[in-house]
């Protein structure tokens, strides 16, 4: 009866995972096994080697006992608060747990950035909304000044004038087509009224 040895290439899988533009600067892959050990080695000042019993993380619990978790905030291989995901997989009749962890840090720099692009994006379109407002309160000021004046001419006596805003669609263009009709009822009125003096 002999032994039958299977490698199954770990340190490569958690390389390739860690090397990963997913994990950015802090994250780390490692396996565990079902009592918690590690499976592959890593290198750095919280380092490891293969079958070295890791601390005692809610993450490499849960890793150890196959289950798939979420944990946010919690202590980190670094001892620095982590994002810490947990899943179990298998390799030719062996299963394993695998953890994947990022620095909290470095995790929410992408909430951050989204949080200030959105603050950017509501100050651009405030600042249009006010630039359009402003824009056309001087429109509609300059369209009612000019339809005042008419009016002063009018009290005036000044029928000769033409009446400003009288060709446009919107109320401005009514209050204006009214007003010279109105005008056209005076001249009718005081050539009469001059016709009986006369």
């Amino acid at each position: 009866i002999g032994v039958l040895a299977l490698q199954i290439p770990v340190d490569n899988m958690a390389t390739v995972l860690a090397g990963s533009d997913l994990l950015g600067r802090t994250g780390v892959v490692y396996l565990v096994d079902h009592q918690g050990r590690a499976l592959n080695d890593r290198d750095g000042e919280r380092g490891y080697e293969a079958l070295d019993p890791l601390p005692d993380l809610t993450q490499v619990a849960a890793a150890a006992r196959g289950e798939t978790t979420y944990a946010s905030g919690v202590p980190g291989l670094s001892g620095n608060p982590v994002i810490a995901l947990t899943d179990q997989a298998g390799f030719a009749g062996s299963s394993f747990g695998f953890v994947l962890e990022q620095d909290m840090s470095e995790a929410m720099v992408a909430t951050r950035e989204l949080r200030n692009l959105t603050l950017m994006m509501l100050g651009i379109v405030a600042l249009v909304v006010t630039l359009l407002a402003v824009a056309l309160a001087r429109i509609l000021t300059s369209r009612i000044t000019l339809l005042s004046e008419s009016v002063r001419a009018m009290s005036d006596g000044d029928f000769d004038t033409p009446i400003d805003q009288t060709r446009t669609g919107d109320e401005i263009g009514d209050i204006a087509r009214a007003l010279e009709s109105f005008k056209r009822d005076l001249v009718e009125g005081r050539k009469a009224s001059d016709e009986r003096e006369a």
